[in-house]
Formats: structure tokens, C-alpha cells, sequence
């Protein structure tokens, strides 16, 4: 959800921290702001030359200037004259997606304190924040915005105010106190008006990176902080993932961690056995669009790479082979039961991994939002031999962590699968599945879904092999059929003149509508989340047998229907919900991949026919899904609206 962003070195730090803002803007936004440490001889307003306008606050406090503003980042970039106008080589900027507060530029990130000493930015949501203002304004203080974090900056002056500048460690000290204080999930970034070339950084349950920069000659030269390693990536590869209850003090030349987690209130220094930094493989053109029109489309089309990137790793000798994250058969026999939690599209390849365990398996399955397992978990036959299966992109998502956590307090091992190496669900998770699907930063999540369903296969077909609940001749043949998923995914991108055609059909309606049966039921779930998502249509899935239940009452006359069929044993069931359908004026657009006298069938009865490769109705998920994605980008393309970053919508949802 927001987005922080730090800097410290040699180099200008607001140009540095606009980058970096830039590459955090995916994760969704509505305000901007930065803070920078002035040079020494900078000392009025005038001296930063700031083109104002009409469009935000501009403040110094000396030796600290805040920018921030209401909208986007090149409002930003423009009162700051692209990052030249605010000149000091230290600072820290943020991205809001308000929470307390509306959205305007009193309430952007950063907040001061109110002797404009201390400047605090912040993702997460700090629960208590009302007793402390009540305290805090009791006390004399002046708050200025509506929001939670600027409680922090108060807090963290009034703590240092009480502690002797000469005291080691003083900074860090104050910072401890008050995060002690606090309740709930949150990161901070901290920047002192005294404390020259220095940043703070606080992860608690809110993901942080650090990092730094060095010369040719390997010698540290820049710190870096940020909510995303996408934001680091043009400047470092050598990334750490700070960990909950750590204080991380940022210069130049040293990163220093401490631990404030000691019940004694001490704080200890743990910089020698923190662990040491992961390096990156992502590219950085990963996080630019090259040629594409945008990050969605580009991204839909790097599925084919996404799938077999992630399945290559496991493909030994043509075998499914797990062991290397812990998930061997002999750990893989003793489980009884599996337990999928997700939330969004990561809930809808929980479902479709549900089927693939029960039927591939016959195991006993469930399929959990994770916003809700926690609160109503399901029967468990046996704990600690029934899997929990946590499926996030991000690896951050709060509601997943916390089924995580409650998943593991109840015993259960725990298995992540997810696209970041370094997220707090790969630190937490007993076991790790990495998609490689690389960075994706469109808000609607395209090619990290179809890597999930990729890891909940391969979990899935390892499962039965180490229960030997497969023949050896169906496992060849689904383990075959699932290596060549990238080039059927290939052929699938390239039909896409049916789609435009039909997106343009959609452009101005009211409503449509989903339906499917058996794993396509799940599908046209995620189909029409896709498309309300990025186009803002109303769109509903249905079971396609559940129609005539009540749901038929909503099909007038063109009234657009997309219907599923990749299920053989369901064709004649999806043949009569299609002609249920049209016989009430529907339109039916149909996504089908049958073959010969099936295919007629449904000719007959859609309006529209789009076939799909033939291929195991097992992995159909894998392929049905992609027209349906380029059916929601060509259809918001053709209305105008903002495809990468949706309204409302943020990337990583850190807050519950």
C-alpha cells in the first residue's frame, strides 16, 4: 500500500528519492511527499527556488524541507523542479494511500514534529493512535494533520527532548521508547534535524529493505531504505529484509541493527548476527515498460517465461522434486489434510489448488480467505499433519501473514507460495515455494497468478507421488503435459483478435457477467475480478448450474455473458446454461477448448467462439485465464481508465 523511500550518500538525494517514488508508485497512492536534510548554508525559503503554484505546501524547517503534495508524483516532480530545487544528500520520501485522514496535502507523508526537528514517514496503521494524541494535545502539542503518524513524530521529539544529547545512542533510544508504545503493524522512516547523513528505520509487522551502495572499488558509500526492493534496484542488489521489533540506523558507510525487543527496555546491538544480504536477481527493466503500451499488458505477455520459469527449478529427470525446500516424501506421505488461504486472485488459486489436492490426491481440502481463517478456521483432522498452504504475490499481504501465524500457533506446518524472496513470508513460512515470476507491478495481478497456479500443481502432483495416489503413466502424462503449459500459454496470447473485438462490445455496458462449472467456475471468478478491477464495470461469476437458482433473473436482452467451457464432462451442462442464456436475449461470448462436433455445439448456441489449445482439463486454469485477462485490459483500454494503478486499489494491502 504506501510507499517508503530513503537516501543517504554524496549524490543529491531528491532526485534519487523522485526514482525511487516512481518505482513505488504501483503499489497505488493518492498524495506524495518528500524530506530532505538541508546543506549548511542554506537557511530561507527563497533559497530553494520552489515553484509552488497552487498545487502544495512547501516548508522548511530548517535544516529540513518538506515538498509534498495532493495527486500524483509529477505534481511533485514539479514544484521540486525535478528533485534539483531541494538540494542536502539525505532524506526520505514517501507514497500515501490514505487511511486516517482524507487524501490532501496536510495529511501527505512526511509529518514534523512541532519544533520541526523531526520528520517521521510510515506505512501500517498505528491502533492506539487516539489515546496518544488525546496525551499528546493534553500536553500542549499542535497537530496539524488528521493522521495517525503524525502521533509518531510528537512522540519521538518529546522522548528525545528527555534524554541527555550526550548519551550514547540517544537517537536510537528515543526512537525504542516510543515504537514501544505503539499498537499495531507499521514501518517507520525517521530523519533528525542534528543528526547529519543518518536515517532510522523501524520495521514492525510492515515490510522494510535496507541496503548499500558502494564504489568500484567495493567500499560502502550510500544508504538506502525503502517499503520495496523494487524501489533499490537501480542502486543496489545487495538487499536485507528488516526484521520485526529491529531499529536500523542508515549512513553511508554502516548499516547498524539493533534489537528493541528486550523486556528490560535495552536496546541490543545484533549488526554481526543479523543475516547477511540477499542479492537480487531481478532485472531493473523489469520494473520499466520497454515498448509496452503499459505494465499489465507487458506482464500478461511475459506469462510463458513466468510459468516455466518457475516450474524449471523442480523438473528433475521428470520428476516433480520438492525436496529442496523441505518437501520430501517422507515429510510429503505424512500429510492428511491441506489447508489454501489467499485473499483476491492468491484466494482464487487457492481454490483451484483445492481441486487439484482432492482430485490428484484424495485428500481432504480446504480453501480459506485468509481475512477470515482466523477468526473461523476450519475442522482440522490432525495439526501438525495437515499442511497450510499461504499464497501471496507479495509475500507481505497482512491478512495472509496473519493466517501464517495463526496457522503456526495451531501447529500446523506451514508452506508460502509467493514471488519475493525477501518478504516477511519468507521469512516466517517453515517451507518456501518461490514463483520467479519476477517483478510485476501492474495493481491487477496477471502473471504471478498463473505462477501460483504453477506452484499449487507442483505441490499438488508431488503430494501424489510421494502417496502414490497417481498411476505411473497418469503422472508421466500430466507432468508432460504441465511442461509444455509455456508454449500452449504462447499460442494463447497470440489469438487475441476475438478479444479487441469483443472488449470494444463492452465499452459503455452496465454489467457482465461470468459462468462457469468445476474448476471453470473458479476461473470465471477470477475473471470478473479482473475486469471490475481495472475497468470499473460491474461484473459478477456465477456457477453456471446455480442460474436458473435465481441469478437467470438478471439476463435481459444484451446483456454480455462470458461463458467457460474447458471441463469435457461439463460440456453438455455448460451447453444448456448457454442456451438458458440466450433464450433470454443474453449475448454469449464463449471460451471453450473443445474440438469437432463440442466445438460445433457450442457454436450454435454463443455468440461468440474463442478455442483454446488442447490440453489436460486438470491444467485448463492455466490457459483459460489469459484471454480473460487481455478481455479486461483491452476493455479498459477502450474506456479511458488507469490500467496499471486502479482507483482505490493498492498493490501489497500491509494494512487488514
Amino acid at each position: 500500500m504506501c510507499g517508503i523511500i530513503g537516501y543517504t550518500g554524496g549524490e543529491q538525494a531528491t532526485p534519487i528519492l523522485l526514482d525511487g517514488l516512481s518505482r513505488l508508485a504501483y503499489r497505488g497512492y493518492d498524495s506524495v511527499g518528500v524530506v530532505v536534510q538541508a546543506p549548511k548554508n542554506l537557511s530561507s525559503h527563497t533559497d530553494l527556488g520552489l515553484d509552488g503554484g497552487e498545487v502544495s505546501p512547501v516548508s522548511v524547517y530548517h535544516p529540513l524541507q518538506v515538498a509534498k503534495v495532493q495527486g500524483k508524483l509529477p505534481a511533485l516532480q514539479k514544484i521540486t523542479k525535478q528533485g534539483k530545487a531541494l538540494r542536502g544528500c539525505c532524506g526520505l520520501g514517501h507514497t500515501r494511500w490514505a487511511t486516517h485522514g482524507s487524501p490532501t496535502a496536510k495529511n501527505a507523508h512526511p509529518h514534523l514534529s512541532m519544533d520541526g526537528c523531526v520528520a517521521v514517514v510510515h506505512n501500517g496503521i498505528i491502533e492506539n493512535h487516539g489515546h496518544l494524541r488525546e496525551v499528546l494535545e493534553r500536553e500542549g502539542y499542535v497537530f496539524v494533520s488528521d493522521t495517525d503518524t503524525e502521533v509518531v513524530a510528537h512522540l519521538v521529539e518529546r522522548a528525545y527532548a528527555k534524554i541527555d544529547p550526550a548519551t550514547p545512542l540517544a537517537h536510537e533510544k528515543a526512537i525504542a521508547e516510543v515504537v514501544r508504545c505503539l499498537e499495531g503493524n507499521f514501518a517507520l522512516g525517521i530523519l533528525f534535524a542534528h543528526t547529519q547523513d543518518t536515517l532510522y528505520a523501524v520495521a514492525c509487522g510492515n515490510p522494510l529493505v535496507v541496503g548499500q551502495g558502494q564504489n568500484v572499488e567495493g567500499v560502502a558509500t550510500a544508504g538506502y531504505v525503502a517499503s520495496d526492493m523494487a524501489a533499490l534496484l537501480p542502486y543496489t542488489r545487495k538487499i536485507r529484509q528488516v526484521e520485526r521489533g529491529i531499529l536500523v540506523k542508515i549512513t553511508p558507510e554502516h548499516l547498524c541493527f539493533y534489537d528493541m525487543t528486550d523486556e528490560g527496555g535495552e536496546l541490543r546491538d545484533v549488526t554481526l548476527t543479523t543475516k547477511p544480504p540477499k542479492d537480487i536477481p531481478w532485472d531493473v527493466s523489469s520494473a520499466d515498460k520497454g515498448e509496452y503500451p503499459h505494465f499489465m499488458y507487458k506482464e500478461i505477455y511475459e506469462q510463458p517465461v513466468a510459468m516455466a520459469s518457475t516450474l524449471s527449478p523442480w523438473l528433475k529427470k521428470g520428476v516433480i522434486d520438492l525436496s529442496d525446500i523441505g518437501l520430501d516424501k517422507s515429510f510429503l506421505s505424512q500429510i492428511e489434510q491441506v489447508v489454501f488461504v489467499g485473499c483476491g486472485s492468491a484466494y482464487h488459486a487457492a481454490r483451484i489448488g483445492k481441486h487439484w489436492v482432492e482430485t490428484l490426491c484424495g485428500l481432504p481440502c480446504v480453501a480459506e480467505l485468509a481475512s477470515e481463517f482466523r477468526y473461523h478456521p476450519p475442522v482440522l483432522l490432525h495439526p501438525t499433519k495437515t499442511l497450510a498452504v499461504c499464497i501471496s504475490q507479495s509475500g507481505e499481504t497482512a491478512d495472509t501473514l496473519g493466517a501464517l501465524r495463526h496457522a503456526k500457533a495451531m501447529g500446523m506446518p506451514t508452506l508460502g507460495i509467493l514471488n519475493v524472496a525477501g518478504s516477511t513470508m519468507a521469512g516466517e513460512a517453515d517451507h518456501i515455494l518461490l514463483t520467479h515470476a519476477g517483478l510485476e507491478v501492474a495493481v491487477a495481478t496477471t502473471k504471478a497468478y498463473t505462477a501460483q497456479l504453477m506452484g499449487c500443481i507442483m505441490l499438488s502432483l508431488a503430494l501424489a507421488e510421494a502417496k502414490g495416489l497417481l498411476s505411473s503413466t497418469q503422472y508421466t502424462t500430466l507432468t508432460h503435459e504441465l511442461c509444455q503449459m509455456p508454449t500452449l500459454a504462447g499460442e494463447v496470447l497470440m489469438n487475441t483478435e476475438g478479444i479487441v473485438s469483443f472488449a470494444k462490445r463492452l465499452k459503455n455496458v452496465r454489467d457482465v457477467y461470468f459462468i462457469g462449472r468445476g474448476l471453470d467456475d473458479v476461473t470465471a471468478m477470477e475473471g470478473s475480478l479482473k475486469l471490475k478491477e481495472i475497468s470499473y464495470i460491474h461484473a459478477e461469476a456465477y456457477a453456471a448450474g446455480e442460474l436458473k437458482h435465481g441469478s437467470i433473473s438478471l439476463i435481459e436482452e444484451g446483456v454480455p455473458v462470458v461463458a467457460l467451457a474447458t471441463q469435457p464432462h461439463l460440456y453438455p451442462k455448460m451447453l444448456s446454461a448457454m442456451s438458458e442464456v440466450g433464450a433470454r436475449g443474453g449475448e454469449v461470448f464463449c471460451l471453450t477448448n473443445s474440438q469437432g462436433e463440442d466445438l460445433q455445439r457450442f457454436s450454435q448456441v454463443a455468440d461468440h467462439v474463442l478455442t483454446l489449445p488442447a490440453t489436460s482439463p486438470h491444467l485448463s486454469p492455466m490457459l483459460a485465464v489469459m484471454p480473460l485477462q487481455l478481455l479486461s485490459y483491452h476493455t479498459a483500454l477502450c474506456r479511458g481508465v488507469d490500467i496499471d494503478q486502479p482507483r482505490h486499489l493498492a498493490k501489497s494491502v500491509t494494512v487488514e
